[in-house]
């Protein structure tokens, strides 16, 4: 076992064997010429990238995440919320064996309305955000995430809602 520190993404890591599971997402977009598609994104983080960002953050990132939750500062949370779309998004290899991620390759989705789509869907919504959130990590992981996710998702969507924060 392998101990981040402390929880990340709302629960403790552990190395095992995993089955590699794509969270794949159906979006429809204007390009900018006009035209309608439907393409279907990949989203994945592993093990070494969910470490990465478990280090990333001084006191871990769960820890950092649950103090911007706490702050209830939606300013904090966008960056976040664009962070874990980034980060996750790749392309299939032709034969697939592998996920490519890239500088480029994120560059393009960014730029795409589909990216801004899902940004729009995932952070005015956070059951799509949780649902999300465990599809991008291995299952395992994401099982044991369920409860305090439900926590904080519950903490995101009465604190951080855009009527919320302007009824003031």
């Amino acid at each position: 076992m392998i101990s981040s520190g402390g929880p990340l993404f709302f629960f403790t890591l552990e190395v095992i064997t995993r089955e590699i599971v794509m969270y794949c997402e159906k979006i429809t977009y204007t390009d900018y010429d006009g035209n309608e598609h439907t393409d279907k994104f990949y989203f994945n983080l592993n093990e070494s990238e969910l470490i990465e960002m478990s280090y990333s953050k001084k006191g871990g990132y769960e820890s950092w995440l649950r103090r911007i939750i706490s702050e209830r500062d939606n300013t904090k949370i966008v960056p976040i919320v664009k962070n874990i779309i980034l980060a996750s998004y790749g392309k299939k290899s032709d034969d697939g064996s592998k996920f490519l991620k890239s500088p480029q390759i994120t560059e393009d989705f960014l730029r795409s309305d589909a990216y801004n789509k899902l940004f729009i869907k995932l952070f005015s919504n956070g059951d799509a955000l949780v649902n999300f959130c465990n599809g991008i990590i291995p299952k395992s992981l994401a099982e044991k995430a369920v409860p305090e996710q439900e926590k904080i998702r519950k903490e995101l969507v009465e604190e951080h809602t855009p009527d919320k924060d302007n009824a003031d």
